[in-house]
């Protein structure tokens, strides 16, 4: 079969073509790879120089939470005194006192009886 000068053609604009998109292709691929480099880098290198703050954070971190919670649990205890309070003691002793000035007060109109 003999080749001709358009079939020659279409080749070489094939082969054109097919080597434009593969050096595109690997341009691509080298720029990808490269950017996947330098990201690994940017990672490994925040890492290692985050690092350090987080291991002096980390203590200060829980110290806060610790005295959080012992303040909390101060709190609770607070208003569950108060609430102990509001709900028992007062009650009762409002009315010893209301007892008392009844007593009080019957005493006195006694004694002030002829």
């Amino acid at each position: 079969m003999k080749i001709t000068e358009s079939d020659r053609l279409i080749q070489e604009r094939f082969r054109d073509i097919s080597n434009q998109i593969f050096t595109k292709t690997q341009k691509t691929y080298y720029k990808l790879k490269n950017f996947y480099n330098e990201g690994k880098y940017i990672s490994k290198n925040f890492y290692y120089k985050a690092r350090p703050v987080i291991k002096t954070l980390l203590p200060i971190i829980k110290d806060f939470l610790w005295v959080t919670w012992k303040i909390t649990k101060i709190l609770l205890i607070i208003a569950s005194v108060v609430l102990f309070l509001a709900i028992i003691i007062i009650p009762k002793l409002i009315s010893t006192q209301m007892q008392f000035d009844r007593k009080v007060f019957k005493f006195i109109e006694n004694s002030f009886k002829i």
